[in-house]
């Protein structure tokens, strides 16, 4: 900024004029005395003197006329002073003003671009936890996929491995039942036969009686003691084979009692209600873990 004494008179007042209007005041002013003391200076110099004044008279208007033009110049001097002041005063304001404008500006901008650095970041944190928040819930989704697809293949497994043994064990039991019928089969026909031996043997008993008088009671009396030995056997080897009958198909039920046990112990096959109560805890799980991430994230957002 360049000192005040460089400028003119003139030109601080028309540059000052704009600042305040007491200054305005103070240049109509000094223009009035100006204009004055210039009057009075060419009406001292121009006008033709009066040859009746004496050179005393002239000495001392021209030292008037000296005091009043230097009063004049000291005072134009004083004015001009107090106007570069008040111009060095309005610069120094104004510079003030437009430095403490471009430091709140400064300081204004580097806040703004702080808050916006810390504004990205937060958001750059918030897309990272929200990417890898949907990366667990997919892992979580296909891993639970993957453990329902497991376990249907495995109770599918199970459940035909079950009937291939149910489907044997019925097989095994049909052909012990059907070799069982063949040998009841078997011994109806021998019951059979020894019927009509005995029928045979009665029919002869009863020729010969006839035949040979008392000799044939007698043999007719030893034959129906044959026959009632032969009945008694013959009822005590039915209910032999009975009771020979049910103890078979105790053991067989029994069997297959034991090989059903072993195959659920085998295969541990699993129970419908039992399964879906461990969907339904897994289900549960899942979503308190969401709810918690969700309050996590919301208290994310509030600290930001």
């Amino acid at each position: 900024m360049s000192s005040p004494s460089s400028y003119s008179a003139a030109h601080h007042v028309d540059a000052v004029r704009s600042f305040s209007p007491a200054l305005e005041k103070k240049d109509a002013s000094y223009k009035q005395e100006s204009a004055r003391t210039s009057a009075h200076f060419h009406a001292a110099h121009c006008q033709p003197q009066s040859e009746g004044l004496t050179a005393g008279k002239r000495l001392l208007r021209k030292s008037k006329h000296n005091a009043a033009f230097s009063k004049a110049a000291q005072r134009r001097k004083e004015e001009a002073k107090k106007l570069a002041d008040a111009i060095q005063k309005a610069r120094e304001a104004e510079a003030r003003i437009l430095q403490e404008k471009a430091d709140w500006v400064r300081q204004f901008k580097g806040e703004r671009q702080t808050k916006r650095g810390k504004h990205q970041r937060t958001q750059r944190a918030l897309k990272e936890e929200w990417r890898h928040m949907q990366e667990q819930i997919h892992q979580a989704v296909k891993e639970r996929e993957e453990e329902e697809k497991r376990r249907a293949e495995m109770v599918c497994k199970q459940r035909e491995e079950a009937q291939r043994k149910h489907e044997e064990v019925q097989k095994k039991r049909g052909k012990e039942i059907k070799r069982r019928k063949a040998e009841i089969d078997v011994e109806r026909q021998k019951l059979k036969e020894l019927r009509k031996k005995y029928e045979r043997e009665d029919q002869e008993a009863r020729q010969h009686r006839f035949a040979e008088g008392e000799g044939a009671l007698k043999r007719e009396e030893l034959i129906k003691k044959k026959r009632r030995a032969v009945r008694q056997e013959r009822v005590r080897q039915e209910m032999q084979r009975r009771a020979l009958k049910e103890e078979r198909e105790k053991e067989l039920e029994a069997k297959r009692r034991r090989v059903i046990g072993q195959l659920e112990r085998t295969y541990d096959i699993v129970d419908e209600e039992e399964y879906e109560r461990m969907r339904r805890e897994q289900d549960e799980k899942e979503r308190q873990w969401r709810e918690e991430h969700k309050k996590a994230t919301a208290e994310v957002l509030a600290r930001a």
